[in-house]
């Protein structure tokens, strides 16, 4: 019995450091073709951003770059982005790296996947998916939000409605500051990355 408790708690403290299992189940964008279609949908030079905040304690609008290889950028700018569209020409002074992710498309949704990995949580290891629907090149209504929490022992799936628009911003001059994603140097992300994201 002694055994087996010290067996959990074990199992429970490299978890908690990051050691323990990191292929969730949910993470599978990068198994697919980056698209299901050779139609043109999005567009990759520039960014779509959030058009209005819905909070009032909320200071920050979503903000996403797609690149032709099936990764995406997320960022935020300011809530007066729109009034204030001179923020790109500053963007280099930030110091901030943005989030590296994965998308797929599928018809008429763009499927989004961040898999990260915290060593300063307890459940250090979660997949974090959001749908868009694309209505026009220039517009993605977000209207998902799927989370797969890697709990050691209750692997949950919590699914959030949302309706949010995006608006795609012209600015082919963005440069972020990129934090390489720590499951690429992975064996089983590489055996398993679609040929079309190589």
């Amino acid at each position: 019995m002694k055994l087996r408790i010290l067996q959990v708690l074990l199992i429970l403290v490299f978890t908690s450091c990051g050691i323990g299992p990191r292929n969730l189940d949910g993470f599978s964008v990068y198994k697919y073709p980056i698209s299901n279609n050779n139609k043109k949908l999005i567009k990759y030079l520039g960014v779509y951003i959030k058009k209005t905040i819905k909070s009032n304690s909320s200071t920050r609008l979503d903000a996403i770059v797609f690149s032709k290889k099936g990764e995406c950028f997320t960022t935020y700018v300011g809530k007066n982005f729109w009034k204030n569209k001179d923020f790109w020409k500053h963007y280099s002074d930030y110091e901030y790296y943005t989030e590296q992710c994965q998308y797929r498309i599928s018809n008429d949704t763009i499927i989004i996947q961040y898999f990260v990995s915290r060593n300063d949580a307890f459940y250090s290891k979660f997949i974090d998916e959001r749908r868009y629907k694309i209505l026009n090149k220039n517009t993605l209504k977000y209207c998902e939000r799927i989370s797969y929490r890697g709990y050691l022992f209750d692997k949950k799936k919590v699914v959030t409605y949302v309706n949010d628009t995006l608006i795609y911003f012209k600015e082919p001059t963005i440069n972020f500051k990129v934090k390489q994603a720590w499951y690429k140097t992975k064996k089983w992300y590489k055996k398993g990355l679609h040929p079309s994201r190589q």
